[in-house]
């Protein structure tokens, strides 16, 4: 699961139906047991619907910059492996 897709549907449905939603998901997880106030606590943090700061646009950017950042780190790993066979 999407934890950002994830989001955006919960953030179009009513908060009950999201809080029903997330209680649901969560009395599925095994372990411990969780309380309706946790779920309401965590629909709660969810973006209004008017919130502009989260955006499929800013979900793209994020795994640009997350490709971008691995793409460099791997690159960084090869050249110093390179210049460690050279020296």
């Amino acid at each position: 699961m999407d934890p950002w897709q994830e989001a955006g549907r919960l953030n179009q449905l009513s908060k009950e139906e999201a809080v029903n939603d997330i209680n649901s998901a969560l009395g599925a997880l095994p372990g411990r047991r969780w309380t309706a106030s946790e779920a309401v606590r965590l629909v709660g943090l969810l973006p209004s619907r008017n919130d502009d700061a989260y955006s499929l646009e800013d979900e793209q950017l994020g795994r640009r910059i997350a490709i971008t950042t691995i793409a460099a780190t791997i690159l960084g790993f090869a050249l110093f492996a390179m210049i460690s066979l050279i020296v």
